[in-house]
């Protein structure tokens, strides 16, 4: 029996066949969003009087990392004032493990134009500071250590141990994140 021949409009060429096969093998793949969308992360909270760059430092020497300032600070508009926390980063190279530091303070400078802004005789401006918090429900707290990874609790109980060898941090302990009201001031872009 001879292959019959097909008109030319419906004989399929190389390229069709080959983008049929192409396309038939890309239905077979399905994405499945399936995973937990929730970043999985630690946080720590640090009780200390001591700098930003020196708690990095600290930090740095005691956990074997290299926690770096960002370039671009922490930003939180609040009231239509900025606020500004320190900020310092390091990234893992091999372990898919993120450290951020953030100072959980920050002094906002108020003139008198924003406190008084209805007086007509106003005598020049006058600046008052104004503590701002990052996690507003942690005053206390001066730092948190966020650490952007899944790590089972004996490794959490482990740093938050090295974080409390450390001279110049009163305390520290980990977070429940549960307890953290405004838990987006801890994104990082």
């Amino acid at each position: 029996a001879k292959p019959q021949k097909q008109p030319v409009a419906y004989r399929p060429t190389k390229k069709l066949s080959l983008f049929l096969t192409n396309f038939a093998h890309m239905a077979t793949h399905r994405l499945s969003l399936d995973d937990d969308l929730e970043e999985s992360y630690a946080l720590f909270a640090i009780h200390s009087a001591a700098e930003a760059y020196k708690m990095a430092y600290l930090i740095n020497s005691h956990l074997g990392i290299y926690l770096t300032r960002r370039r671009k600070d922490k930003e939180v508009i609040k009231d239509q004032m900025s606020q500004i926390y320190p900020t310092y980063t390091f990234e893992h190279p091999v372990q898919d493990l993120t450290f951020v530091l953030l100072a959980n303070n920050c002094k906002i400078a108020l003139s008198d134009s924003h406190l008084n802004s209805g007086e007509l005789f106003a005598l020049g401006e006058k600046t008052k500071s104004q503590k701002a918090y990052l996690l507003p429900e942690f005053k206390q707290v001066d730092y948190f250590l966020k650490l952007d990874s899944e790590l089972n609790a004996l490794q959490n109980k482990t740093i938050a141990t090295q974080l409390n060898a450390i001279k110049e941090v009163i305390s520290s302990y980990e977070v429940p994140l549960n307890q953290v009201k405004t838990i987006n001031h801890l994104i990082i872009n």
